[in-house]
């Protein structure tokens, strides 16, 4: 089974209309493609520095 294409068009919408205030105009699907998909790289590495954190924060026992 294949999957469906990253993001959905609904979401690629939403966001060319969201950049239109920082562009002066609404944003091309390739540039809203292109956003997301930044924003999602952004937020991995935010979790995977929050993981880390908290590892440090709590390190595990080892005995």
């Amino acid at each position: 089974m294949s999957r469906a294409p990253w993001p959905p068009d609904e979401l690629l919408v939403k966001a060319a209309k969201a950049l239109e205030p920082y562009l002066g105009r609404e944003a091309t699907a390739r540039e809203a493609r292109e956003f997301l998909l930044q924003m999602r790289r952004y937020f991995h590495l935010l979790r995977e520095g929050e993981e880390q954190y908290k590892s440090a924060q709590h390190p595990h026992e080892i005995s």
